[in-house]
């Protein structure tokens, strides 16, 4: 038995960056480590640099499927398979300190905790430099729980609101995975699994510590993410939103009483209308359709005016409450109508909205791919109100669309009777 299990699932990150992950858990300082490596259906030739890494290093326990498991399936797996007194996860293309380990557990032991956060660094991959940025980093911290435990009731809105929700940067004690039943939950395949994890445990620790030491570095700007490719339209995963706010209010309404799950909630609806904005406009409707089926069957006194009011998307949670999606959708076109700001809007993001544009059928595609790159800030952590704000325009451009549209075939068939009308559903093209 090892006193420390360490788990890292492989896909498909690029075999540099694996082979840094894993030699930075070889290079720890602290050797009493138990290595569990899972070949989720890894790609390229990543299955045969574990095999090689698992055949020379005793301490690595290799896992093999043959088809990729989702992650929360082969995260459990990997669980099953740990003997440490104490559970590390680590992305395939990140790396740890090679003291981190060794800081951990130790800290781990004098305080007994059974929850430990610490700081980590954002690397750029693009720029090949580490990224000023706070994120990770622990800065809003309050000072009276430094260098003492506290727990969930001490620092609930801190606790949510403002700690990195990742796996990846929680040091965890076995019990509180195993005891108190906080494993992945195998519903959620891809997206937000982490999340769920990540609260589970804060909640039902009793002993949590801080440690802004950056202990590890996480990539950000590579290509592999899951959730560039929720935007796409034939996302698999696309039920992963709804299935991760189903089990997290289930875990809320047995856990927390509704004032203890404020910000718990908030996190829920933050991340349903994030996602509601990522997603591919073509999935938009469906998207909403089953948004609003989740708003109207959830529990009023968790899902209440008093929690979410300070949320930016209450208005839009309040009116999909009473109206389908087309109604929706006109909302948002009138807002955007009486503002008067639409056209300078539409501008701005990198089109004119001229006749010639609309009597094709299409868009200025630069528009969107402006978009695609603005929606993603600098460190590589997405900007909902931008997401937002192309959804709304998305909107707008479609009932205006429809409009101008009809105006022109109007004037067209004046002229000359046989021309046949425009079509296109609105004109966008269909990439996001």
């Amino acid at each position: 038995m090892a006193k420390v299990s360490i788990i890292t699932l492989v896909y498909n990150p690029k075999e540099e960056f694996l082979k840094v992950c894993i030699e930075s858990v070889l290079n720890q300082t602290f050797k009493d480590i138990e290595f569990i490596l899972v070949d989720n259906g890894a790609t390229g030739n990543n299955s045969e640099i574990l095999e090689n890494y698992s055949k020379n290093y005793p301490q690595i326990k290799l896992i093999k499927f043959n088809k990729n498991q989702g992650f929360a399936k082969a995260a459990n797996a990997a669980l099953e398979a740990t003997t440490g007194d104490y559970i590390q996860l680590l992305d395939s293309d990140d790396w740890l300190e090679e003291n981190a380990v060794e800081i951990l557990y130790n800290k781990a032991i004098e305080t007994s905790a059974d929850l430990i956060l610490f700081g980590s660094d954002e690397y750029d991959q693009q720029k090949q430099e580490y990224v000023n940025s706070f994120h990770y980093r622990f800065s809003t911290f309050p000072k009276q729980y430094r260098n003492k435990c506290f727990n969930f009731n001490d620092l609930d809105k801190w606790l949510i609101m403002s700690t990195p929700l990742q796996d990846w940067n929680k040091f965890v004690k076995r019990e509180l995975v195993f005891d108190k039943d906080n494993k992945f939950d195998e519903s959620i395949k891809c997206v937000l699994p982490d999340v769920v994890y990540s609260i589970k445990n804060m909640v039902n620790a009793d002993k949590i510590f801080v440690i802004n030491d950056r202990l590890h570095s996480y990539r950000v700007n590579i290509s592999s993410s899951v959730v560039k490719g929720y935007s796409k339209s034939d996302c698999p995963y696309f039920d992963d939103p709804f299935m991760f706010a189903e089990v997290l209010s289930k875990f809320m309404y047995k856990s927390l009483t509704p004032e203890c799950a404020k910000y718990v909630v908030q996190i829920v609806v933050d991340h349903l209308f994030g996602y509601m904005h990522l997603a591919h406009r073509s999935q938009r409707k469906r998207f909403f359709d089953k948004l609003r089926d989740f708003i109207l069957s959830a529990d009023e006194r968790y899902y209440s005016e008093e929690n979410l009011k300070e949320l930016p998307e209450y208005s839009d949670y309040k009116i999909i409450k009473k109206v389908p999606y087309l109604l929706f959708k006109l909302n948002k076109f009138l807002f955007f109508h009486k503002a008067d700001k639409s056209e300078t809007l539409i501008r701005v993001f990198g089109f004119t909205v001229y006749k010639k544009y609309y009597s094709k059928g299409y868009l200025c595609k630069s528009f969107f791919k402006i978009f695609k790159i603005k929606t993603v800030d600098f460190n590589g952590i997405l900007n909902y109100q931008l997401l937002q704000l192309r959804s709304d325009l998305y909107d707008y451009i479609d009932f205006k669309t429809t409009e101008l549209q009809q105006t022109i075939y109007d004037e067209q068939m004046a002229v000359k009777p046989a021309i046949a009308p425009i079509s296109g559903g609105g004109g966008l093209p269909h990439s996001s």
